[in-house]
């Protein structure tokens, strides 16, 4: 009952973080060199026409937020506290923020991907316990993999870079 309340109260803290905090982007990419400074601004304009005329303009407006890239990563850690909040919780930040900040839906689908990914491998180590226990070595192995590599990519998404997932299956993409 403790592990579902720290669950609930972890994806209201991260929601509100992902409301307040950022700056304002566009979708599509363009680095702008300013002195030695390189600016990100995002642009992704739909234009619908039908018979040479213009109908609607879709400008979709997103937010750079490292924070919640950085907790999204985080929040994988939950599987050690809950069991179970490792892919639950990053899974709800990438559904409700995928389309409010930018970057969001490219690192959350890796992170759902690597997350289906520690599971798989998961469930092919348990008929290798009985093949001279390998089961056993590959779920240490999956263990530490699955603490350091979310640690790493919060790391680098806090900086703005792309982080990676080793071995992960493309189940999302």
């Amino acid at each position: 009952m403790i592990a579902l309340g720290l669950l609930f109260l972890c994806i209201f803290c991260i929601l509100f973080v992902a409301q307040t905090r950022g700056t304002l982007y566009f979708k599509e990419k363009l680095n702008i060199a300013s002195g030695n400074k390189s600016h990100s601004i995002c642009n992704e304009i739909q234009i619908l026409a039908s018979h040479k005329h213009i109908n609607h303009f879709k400008i979709t407006i997103m937010r750079q937020d490292n924070q919640l890239l950085v907790l999204t990563h985080l929040s994988q850690l939950l599987t050690y506290v809950t069991g179970f909040g490792g892919l639950i919780v990053p899974l709800i930040i990438w559904a409700t923020q995928k389309n409010n900040v930018y970057a969001m839906d490219e690192q959350g689908k890796r992170i759902v991907n690597f997350q289906l990914s520690l599971i798989v491998y998961a469930i092919l180590c348990i008929p290798a316990i009985l093949l001279l226990g390998l089961g056993i070595i590959g779920l240490i192995v999956i263990g530490l993999i699955s603490i350091a590599f979310p640690i790493i990519n919060a790391i680098k998404a806090s900086h703005g870079e792309t982080p990676r997932y080793p071995l992960s299956l493309n189940f999302i993409s």
